[in-house]
């Protein structure tokens, strides 16, 4: 069995990947692949041990001839080379070779994964570079600083960093936002925060910019560049169409053509009533990660759960898909490479 590695030092900062054959009769592995030199710097060897638990881990030793070192704890692990159930999950670098590992985050997926190179390579690239930055899934969202942005600049109550996470992935594709060369000009309420007194603002927005108004953006985009096909997806009951991974999705606090505006984000799997969505804006505001929401059909409603799995109050969790922006037309033509970590 092929057991692929994502590695992540303390601060939770991608280092690189790494590949291990699992030798299931020995209960031994053997380093097959170490594309970003990382695997050294936490194991020390390219050979040991690996040790199943009855808690549904196991624990993976070095082989050094000085100490003998748990360096990985593997959760949720696979039980056999044939395990089909078990294909992916995440774990801890416990006692590795280099300090800066220590309590560091990895994640794990087997040959018997299924492969998601059918999707369209923009789509691959958005969940990579959110894969890159966010805290492994289920992990609660990342505080500040983080990926996107801290505090500053956000004194006026009740604005979060959602709106900043899109634009942010963006930037991190290399050619995407020259595909979308159009802008968007508004202006908006603020605060002087010296007087206190309200003022309107205005601005320009393009594709990376910090920005809720993603529905407006894409509408006009179409119109300006005259295109054939919608950019922008209003959700409709009944209508058995539905996001697609990588999709910028915004929700409404309540339902209809002209509900108020609640939250961006992006879709990662919209399969079932589980969705799951990676959303910056969390926590008390600034936080980014992936989420679990329950999503219901009959009334178009998407609700955050706590970690346990359990539904927030409907005034704190529950908000209506208004719609998305399907990126793959938003950034069709793109021939990239899929961004490394």
């Amino acid at each position: 069995m092929l057991l692929s590695l994502s590695l992540y030092d303390s601060h939770r900062q991608f280092r690189g990947s790494a590949r291990l054959q699992l030798d299931w009769p020995s209960k031994s592995w053997s380093l097959v692949r170490d594309e970003h030199l990382v695997w050294l710097r936490v194991c020390g060897s390219r050979r040991g041990t690996f040790e199943p638990r009855d808690n549904g881990v196991f624990w993976l030793w070095n082989e050094a001839s000085s100490s003998r070192k748990n360096t990985l704890i593997v959760w949720d692990a696979p039980t056999s080379p044939s395990d089909l159930r078990r294909v992916q999950g995440g774990g801890c670098i416990y006692d590795p070779r280099d300090p800066m590992f220590k309590s560091g985050r990895l994640e794990w997926t087997t040959g018997h994964i299924k492969s998601k190179s059918n999707l369209p390579p923009i789509r691959q690239a958005i969940l990579q570079v959110l894969a890159r930055a966010l805290p492994a899934f289920p992990a609660a969202p990342k505080e500040p600083p983080n990926c996107v942005a801290d505090k500053s600049g956000s004194d006026y109550k009740g604005v979060t960093n959602c709106g900043a996470l899109p634009g942010w992935v963006v930037k991190q594709i290399p050619g995407a936002a020259a595909l979308v060369p159009d802008k968007m000009y508004s202006s908006w309420k603020s605060r002087d925060a010296a007087t206190g007194q309200e003022v309107t603002l205005k601005g320009t927005s393009v594709v990376t910019s910090p920005m809720t108004a993603w529905e407006q953006f894409a509408q006009q985009v179409e119109k300006r560049l005259k295109l054939q096909e919608y950019l922008w997806i209003p959700y409709r009951p009944g209508v058995a169409k539905f996001p697609k991974p990588g999709d910028i999705y915004t929700l409404a606090k309540s339902s209809g053509k002209w509900a108020d505006f609640s939250h961006v984000g992006f879709i990662i799997d919209p399969r079932g009533t589980g969705w799951i969505t990676a959303d910056a804006g969390q926590g008390g505001g600034f936080a980014v990660g992936y989420q679990r929401r329950v999503w219901d059909p009959k009334q178009g409603t998407l609700t955050l759960t706590r970690t346990d799995g359990s539904t927030l109050p409907p005034d704190l969790g529950t908000r209506y898909l208004k719609g998305w922006v399907d990126v793959a037309r938003l950034f069709k033509g793109w021939i990239g490479v899929v961004p490394a970590g």
